[in-house]
This record gives C-alpha cells, sequence and structure tokens, in this order.
C-alpha cells in the first residue's frame, strides 16, 4: 500500500466513525460556514486551531500563510514582515483619498520598502503605480 493510499484508507474509516457517532454529522457542515472567528496561524499538525479551541468545523475559518515552508526563524519572520508591508500598500490603494489622488492627478506612486538592520540596505517589497487597477470590491466609482 502507498503512502497516500494509506491516506485515503483512514479517512474512509474516519468518515464512517463520524457517521456512527452523529448521522446529520456531514450534512450540517455542507450548510455550515458561518465562522465567527479568523485564525491566522501555522499549519503545525501538532496543533489544530479547532482542537485546542474546542471549536467544531465550520465556526472556525482558519488561514494558513505562506512562511509555514520556511524553516528558518529569521527568515520566516523576515518573510512575515515582507508580506505585512506588501498588505498596508494594497491597504493605502484601497483608501478613497489615494484613489481620489490617483484620479485627479495621477499620483502618488506607491513603495513598501524594508529596511535591513543587518546591513544597512532598503529592500523594495511592493510598488503601485497611480491608478493601478485594484479589485473592483475595493475602488471607489464616485470620487
Amino acid at each position: 500500500m502507498q503512502s497516500y493510499e494509506r491516506l485515503l484508507a483512514e479517512n474512509k474509516i474516519w468518515a464512517k466513525e463520524k457517521l456512527a457517532a452523529d448521522p446529520e454529522y456531514f450534512n450540517r457542515l455542507v450548510h455550515v460556514q458561518n465562522p465567527e472567528f479568523l485564525w491566522i496561524g501555522c499549519s503545525d499538525s501538532r496543533v489544530p486551531a479547532n482542537e485546542i479551541t474546542c471549536t467544531q468545523p465550520g465556526e472556525i475559518f482558519v488561514h494558513r500563510e505562506e512562511v509555514d515552508v520556511i524553516k528558518d526563524e529569521k527568515a520566516q519572520l523576515n518573510r512575515m514582515v515582507e508580506l505585512n508591508v506588501q498588505e498596508q500598500v494594497l491597504n493605502l490603494a484601497k483608501t478613497s483619498i489615494i484613489q481620489k489622488a490617483w484620479k485627479e492627478r495621477n499620483t502618488p506612486h506607491l513603495h513598501g520598502w524594508v529596511y535591513d538592520l543587518q546591513d544597512g540596505l532598503i529592500k523594495p517589497i511592493q510598488e503601485m503605480q497611480a491608478g493601478t487597477h485594484i479589485d473592483n470590491l475595493y475602488e471607489f466609482d464616485d470620487l
């Protein structure tokens, strides 16, 4: 048996056990995706979010960032900083103030940089030219 086949077999056992304990378990899951909480965390399999918070499937939405594949803690932290900078540049672009300036003056250009204390160099992380199209959900129509 291939290792992935073991996972499939174990899944069948798990599903059967869930149904035996609660025949409506999967029916509820189909209709439940209304989490009150967003958990942003690592994908460490030793610490499942729903188990350590005593929540059921559908009660907590778990997001796991790309930094999990980075094994070096310092490199992981640096990547988190870079991702934060990217997100903050995007947050600026979502504001009516920036979008109005883009529309009226074609400025400012947004730049997200990280300064590295180790070598004193600035690392460009994110750049958005004036007028950059962002998701329609965040674009103001009435500026």
